[in-house]
């Protein structure tokens, strides 16, 4: 039940800087296709919008969000609470730190942690919530344009339902991705991970008595995206200097909740029963200028998020989302990264909207 809203980090188009500067060297020196693999590789997906895709926990975030507040909603409704009138509308700040190491000419070691604080907002229920996030994962290139990772991951949230119940909700998990550039204009990401998860629940019903539970909570996360790029050369519409990229994705969740007692004996599982399914597909268009050492570079998006499947939908139909997106990112002529992104769903119906601020850095070591 990770609540959050987005975190869009391009972290490793540090490298990109680098490897740019080297080849522009290389061939001054005649030197040129020199590059160590990793470092090719690292310029060539991150010019595409593939590593954005890789490091991106955007769609990720909002799915968490939405399984998380419709569980909420849910409860609410099953427990006595009214059937109608529900809205949701939350606001979250993330703040990312991405560290990366080189190991060998065509792998590296990425490290990371996030951080994301939500307040609750809407009518009759109401979520806060404050997740913490630690990603360790071994990075290999096959080749410039072929890239595999995986690693391991640690997670844990504190959702206050306001007035209603306390949660925490945390574990640990595997996860795998895959990246591949079929030519210059389009390629394509996967991301695959599972958590071993588990809940604490702590729900009042009177001044001197709670129902305490614990139940185990796995998850099953599945996330593809194509991943276009077009600049002046490709279309003469889009201005020199910038590039559009066309994004198509979908995303697949699957949760487990163990069936266990309460202490005052009542066995039950998740809100809606043993397992909870959504799925998501959407389309994007993202511009945004070429990136430089010591300038800022503008980026916005416009795009649609279209629910397939969601298990609870039964209180918070809203299906349909409108998106938006703005943003300015720097990097440093040491080597760091700087990210800030705003990021909004709107849903057509007017029942649900969701809003966030990223910060994100990056550095090299």
């Amino acid at each position: 039940m990770n609540i959050k809203v987005t975190s869009v980090s391009a972290a490793l188009a540090v490298f990109a800087s680098v490897a740019s500067a080297q080849q522009q060297g290389s061939a001054q020196n005649g030197q040129q296709g020199s590059l160590p693999t990793g470092i090719a590789g690292i310029y060539n997906l991150g010019a595409s919008g593939l590593l954005e895709s890789y490091l991106s926990n955007e769609p990720f975030g909002i799915a968490q969000t939405r399984i998380g507040v419709a569980r909420a909603v849910t409860g609410v409704a099953h427990g006595g609470g009214p059937t109608s009138g529900y809205d949701t509308s939350p606001v979250s700040g993330i703040g990312d730190f991405h560290a990366l190491k080189v190991i060998s000419p065509d792998s590296f070691i990425r490290f990371s942690t996030e951080y994301v604080d939500t307040s609750g907002g809407g009518s009759i229920v109401k979520v806060d919530a404050q997740t913490y996030r630690f990603d360790a994962q071994y990075v290999k290139f096959f080749d410039p344009s072929t890239m595999v990772a995986f690693g391991a991951f640690y997670e844990n949230t504190d959702i206050n339902n306001i007035g209603v119940a306390e949660l925490s909700y945390g574990g640990w998990g595997l996860r795998a991705d895959a990246l591949k550039q079929f030519n210059q204009n389009w390629g394509v990401s996967g991301r695959i991970e599972y958590m071993f998860g588990g809940t604490d629940i702590n729900l009042p019903i009177s001044p001197t008595a709670a129902i305490i539970q614990k139940q185990d909570d796995d998850r099953l996360y599945i996330q593809s995206e194509l991943v276009g790029r077009f600049d002046s050369s490709d279309l003469n519409w889009v201005p020199n200097g910038w590039v559009l990229n066309p994004i198509f994705g979908a995303l697949y969740q699957k949760s487990w909740i163990e069936a266990t007692a309460d202490n005052f004996g009542n066995v039950s599982s998740g809100v809606n029963g043993p397992t909870e399914e959504y799925s998501t597909i959407w389309a994007k268009a993202r511009i945004s200028k070429q990136l430089a050492p010591g300038t800022w570079s503008p980026k916005a998006t416009l795009g649609f998020e279209h629910e397939l499947t969601n298990s609870l939908d039964e209180y918070l139909d809203e299906p349909t989302y409108g998106v938006v997106g703005l943003g300015v990112t720097y990097l440093t002529k040491s080597g760091g990264y700087f990210d800030v992104t705003y990021s909004g769903r709107l849903g057509l119906n007017g029942i649900r909207e969701q809003n966030g601020i990223t910060i994100a850095f990056t550095q090299t070591f």
